[in-house]
């Protein structure tokens, strides 16, 4: 009988999909906050690191600069640039620092940089905002994310929206549904979970205090998550403000998204090696953030959580078909399925359906399979270091 590995197999999978659940369910009882209308911001910095980024750089200034005042810092890292980005930059009124070093490659090597610029220029401000270089700000973006980093002592994530070109494809459609519910959704369940919001790379706000004397240096594939973990680590983990939003764009060719899911992809899953030590760490320390990390990095990406189940549910189908297995297994895969289906519609129906119309959920047994090829290269040559996503 296989019942036995049918049923770990199913509990492998089906944990995944409470929690992924909860978060959802969680995510829709989530009302807007009231932004603070007192509050008056101090003086801030903010720090664009950018690697040969000339074309999508001045909008992102402009974007940024609408929201700045003349007490605040703009710093652009201009980071082994062969192009006109530390041209641009200064064109549009940003202080930058230019940054050669063929060795210590990477957007952490970057805005560490940055920080110790800021840092011997005493123009680091009450708290530093992190943009990627092709990044549009939201009204008013800044000000939310400053306000709840400066409220809350900790990091602040905003909402990270990744937009599909015009004319794009069913696969854009559905990688920017699948952007949609990890990185507004599942943030605003964690966040309603009293759970720590994994860092995005961009819109985020760090009160100085806690990257002072932190070093970011490292090539690290996922920088910006490894941030977030360390900062939990020392019981300050990031909060979620879904208020501010960051707007950016999928690239418009298949090689540069395949490139670019392939290190966010690869980046991600290399986290879940954390888990065991926050589990413990959690256990031994009573800390509810702890256990939250963990169950956040314990979810494997939607694709692959999609095609595990699907594998184990025809396997217990084939299996209970021949007399090999009882209905058990096929039982907790059949019920998992149905709670992960309806929670993921719900999500869908709250935060999606006017950007993602009904009948574009059609093309996500094909996106699936589309991805499973860089699930099986993690697992044979997967991306170690920071590579720059081509932007056409």
């Amino acid at each position: 009988m296989l019942d036995l590995p049918l049923l770990v197999f199913a509990l492998a999978v089906t944990i995944p999909i409470v929690i992924v659940s909860a978060e959802y369910v969680a995510a829709c009882l989530y009302r807007t906050e009231k932004a603070d209308s007192d509050f008056a911001r101090p003086p801030i910095s903010v720090l664009i690191p950018a690697h040969n980024e000339e074309t999508p750089l001045a909008q992102t200034l402009v974007s940024v600069q609408s929201q700045l005042s003349h007490s605040d810092t703009l710093l652009v890292i201009a980071d082994n640039c062969e192009d006109r980005t530390a041209e641009i930059a200064r064109q549009y009124g940003a202080n930058v620092l230019e940054r050669q070093d063929e060795v210590n490659r990477g957007k952490g090597f970057a805005l560490d940089a940055g920080l110790r610029y800021l840092a011997n220029n005493k123009s680091h401000g009450d708290v530093v905002v992190m943009v990627d270089a092709d990044c549009t700000l939201e009204e008013n973006a800044i000000d939310l994310l400053v306000e709840r980093a400066i409220s809350s002592g900790r990091p602040v994530q905003g909402t990270y929206v990744m937009l599909r070109p015009e004319n794009a494809g069913p696969a854009a459609v559905i990688s920017e549904l699948a952007f949609t519910l990890k990185n507004r959704a599942r943030a605003l369940g964690d966040e309603m979970l009293g759970w720590p919001c994994v860092l995005r790379g961009s819109g985020m706000a760090f009160p100085w205090r806690l990257l002072r004397d932190r070093n970011v240096a490292s090539d690290h594939i996922v920088e910006d998550v490894q941030i977030g973990l360390d900062l939990t680590l020392d019981g300050k983990g990031p909060v979620f403000c879904a208020e501010a939003e960051i707007r950016s764009e999928l690239p418009s060719s298949q090689d540069a998204s395949k490139t670019q899911r392939t290190r966010w992809e690869h980046g991600y899953m290399s986290m879940v090696a954390h888990t065991p030590r926050l589990l413990w760490l959690g256990v031994t320390r009573l800390r509810w953030q702890l256990f939250g990390t963990a169950a956040i990095l314990a979810i494997p990406p939607l694709s692959m959580h999609c095609a595990g189940w699907l594998g184990g549910f025809m396997l217990s189908l084939i299996a209970w078909g021949l007399g090999w297995a009882t209905t058990l297994p096929l039982l907790v895969f059949s019920v998992s399925g149905v709670v992960f289906f309806s929670c993921t519609l719900l999500a869908w129906y709250r935060f999606a359906r006017t950007e993602v119309p009904f009948s574009s959920l059609l093309a996500i047994p094909g996106y699936i399979l589309g991805k499973l090829p860089i699930y099986l290269k993690f697992f044979t040559g997967r991306e170690r270091k920071w590579v720059r996503t081509s932007r056409t």
